[in-house]
């Protein structure tokens, strides 16, 4: 079920200067081009909201005095465009207000005027924002010069009911930056909400630590808008725990909710949620997971949430690899009292997808989130939920091993397959590449950047292996070879290629340290070296010629000589008499048999003709139906005309009343289709 929600927009110029700018582009950026704030929002939901009858308002004039604050924007546009339709409220029954102030800066004189370097005037930025209540409305206060995609969908997230999201403590709160005062505020601090713009957790003042987050993407200009830099950041979505949280019929059919384990482990796959709010795959699948401590009050405080993200969509600004905290993977949110603010959703980490770290332990609670497989496509993750922290483990295993022929040692001989091909055979040296990759769990700490994010390295035979590109002298049966390295700098796999003609054998053994200390994990290298047999390019028709001469071969076991048995079998005359019988009764059987498969075959043959008898008189009988029916609709298209006729009658007669009462029409935006979208005359 969707809800309706209308918004008016309304558009309000302080400089009488300033051309005015016509429709399409507000059309396009802000109600409903394919990457509308509007639209935004009708994704980010699920089409959970429905934006149908919200309006884009005539300009408006408005003078500012020595107030720029969002509220007197507001208040002035609001005022104004009452005033411009005196004979009724032209915003009635909207749900929400949004100003767009044009040009949103404008020339001051300078206070420091006259001191050395200093110009007459400088640019005064105008306040943005939303408030909950301004002349009866929610607002949004939106000045065309400083706003951008992703600051327009915030404050409109605002309007339409949504809270700021928290987690990591952030320099978004911090609003004079160049003060002596560092403020680092939990608000604003999640890396995959929409409502934590613009900082999203970043931290980039004071001394440290600092990490940076940015999960924007940018999205085709429009044409005609005055800002260029409105198109530089978009997204990321809405988180889902958040969006259950506010509107939790926008997330029915997706949800799986557990109760949090005590012994054991809840284990569950969930979709993507940015594929499934980009309309992507089939259906309504899982792509929440909500566990429910013991006790949960009715506020819902203490749950947890856990979703599943990819570069996709407005999640496209997502990272698949490297620093940047908005990476792709499985994140976790709590709902947490703020003190004096109430439950608000709280960010509490992440799993990164194309990382050694496969877990993550809930700051809040006493669970453990791992991620057990991922599709490789990234379109579902399989997570397992248990109770405390989880064993630190290291595994490693082979994810790749490939053996290169290099070429004959010695001589190589020819021969004929018994098809008449000829292969060569001989003795080939061979070099082998084989890659592995390691995983761990218990490691990373509780989600916070600050803790140290676990690192490898490795050894082979016992001997270090150097990062990046490399060779390592690796000892084997008293020899020590040559073995070619390489170490990818993000996911720690190891790249191992020994040299050509070589056997030998090592160890791998990956060591994994975080702040809590280091663990192991090891497996085994095997390089052949060399394989006597068939050339490799000729190998293939040995193979299909003996795949031949199977599948042609007639194999027949051959009998042993015949002995006779002994002693010799006693004839018995009344034997030939019961043998005489049994085949007489026999015949007689077979006979019945056979008469009565024939009385069977009849039978059917009669139902067959009878049921194509029957077919007929069907298809006889539709045939009187549809003509009958054809003469029905000939009936009611005929009067179905009258009506329309009388139907356009009625509506002249209602445009030429309009027309009368032009300066009182509202036209509105319908099912957020250019079609259906009007907008006031000036």
């Amino acid at each position: 079920m969707t809800k309706p929600t209308k918004i008016a927009v309304i558009r309000a110029r302080h400089d009488g200067a300033a051309p005015l700018v016509g429709d399409q582009p507000f059309i396009d950026l802000f109600m409903v081009g394919s990457s509308s704030v509007l639209r935004y929002w009708e994704d980010t939901t699920r089409r959970h909201l429905d934006f149908v009858d919200s309006a884009l308002m005539p300009w408006v004039d408005i003078t500012l005095g020595d107030s720029v604050r969002r509220e007197t924007q507001a208040e002035l546009a609001i005022d104004a465009l009452r005033a411009k339709f005196p004979g009724h409220d032209p915003l009635a029954g909207f749900a929400g207000v949004v100003v767009l102030t044009y040009p949103g800066t404008r020339q001051i004189p300078n206070p420091k005027a006259g001191q050395p370097g200093e110009p007459a005037t400088i640019t005064q930025s105008f306040d943005g924002g939303a408030n909950p209540n301004v002349r009866g409305f929610p607002i949004a206060a939106l000045p065309i010069a400083s706003s951008d995609h992703t600051f327009m969908t915030h404050e409109v997230g605002h309007v339409i009911g949504f809270e700021h999201s928290y987690g990591l403590l952030n320099n978004g709160a911090d609003w004079d930056p160049n003060d002596a005062t560092i403020v680092a505020d939990p608000v604003y601090g999640s890396p995959f909400d929409v409502m934590s713009s613009a900082s999203f957790g970043s931290r980039w003042l004071g001394t440290g630590p600092r990490w940076q987050s940015t999960p924007t993407r940018s999205i085709p200009a429009v044409t005609g808008w005055p800002t260029p830099g409105a198109f530089g950041s978009a997204g990321p979505n809405l988180s889902r725990a958040h969006l259950h949280r506010q509107l939790p019929d926008a997330m029915a059919g997706s949800v799986v909710e557990r109760p949090f384990p005590t012994t054991g482990s809840v284990s569950v796959r969930l979709r993507s949620a940015s594929a499934d709010v980009a309309r992507q795959g089939s259906g309504r699948q899982p792509t929440l997971l909500i566990l429910h401590p013991a006790g949960e009050p009715s506020s819902g405080l203490g749950r947890i949430y856990v979703e599943f993200r990819t570069a996709t969509g407005w999640d496209a600004g997502l990272d698949p690899v490297g620093t940047d905290l908005s990476r792709e993977g499985v994140l976790v949110h709590s709902l947490t009292d703020v003190p004096g603010t109430g439950p608000r959703i709280w960010y509490r980490g992440v799993v990164p997808l194309n990382s050694i770290d496969t877990d993550v332990a809930v700051d809040s609670s006493n669970l453990t989130v791992t991620i057990v497989g991922v599709d490789v496509d990234h379109t579902w993750v399989d997570l397992r939920v248990s109770n405390g922290p989880a064993n630190r483990t290291v595994t490693v295993a082979s994810r790749l091993r490939n053996e290169d022929t290099l070429g004959v040692v010695g001589t190589e001989t020819t021969e004929q397959t018994p098809c008449g091909d000829t292969v060569r055979r001989g003795t080939y040296a061979t070099s082998t590449l084989e890659i592995f990759t390691v995983s761990t769990v218990g490691f990373g700490g509780i989600g916070q950047p600050a803790a140290t994010a676990p690192t490898a390295t490795w050894t082979v035979g016992g001997v270090p292996v150097p990062t990046g590109n490399g060779v390592v002298q690796v000892p084997f049966d008293g020899s020590t070879f040559a073995v070619d390295t390489t170490v990818d700098p993000v996911t720690f796999e190891l790249g191992l290629t020994s040299p050509g003609g070589i056997r030998l054998g090592a160890d791998v053994v990956c060591t994994v340290t975080d702040q809590s200390g280091a663990a192991i994990g090891q497996t085994r290298f095997e390089a052949e070296g060399w394989f006597e047999g068939y050339n490799g390019d000729d190998f293939p028709k040995v193979v299909a010629c003996w795949t031949r001469r199977i599948k042609d071969l007639d194999i027949r076991v051959k009998p042993g000589e015949f002995e006779k048995p002994t002693p010799d079998p006693k004839f018995d005359p009344r034997d030939i008499t019961r043998l005489q019988i049994e085949f007489g009764d026999a015949v007689v059987l077979e006979r019945a048999e056979e008469l009565q498969r024939a009385e069977t075959l009849k039978v059917a043959e009669g139902l067959r003709i009878a049921e194509q008898l029957k077919a007929a008189e069907s298809l006889q009988a539709a045939e009187t139906l549809k003509v009958t029916e054809r003469l029905r609709v000939a009936e009611q298209a005929s009067l179905t005309e009258q009506v329309r006729l009388a139907e356009q009658v009625r509506l002249a007669e209602q445009v030429q009343a309009a027309t009368r009462l032009d300066a009182t029409a509202i036209s509105t935006v319908g099912s957020l289709k250019r079609a259906n979208l009007r907008v006031f005359d000036r």
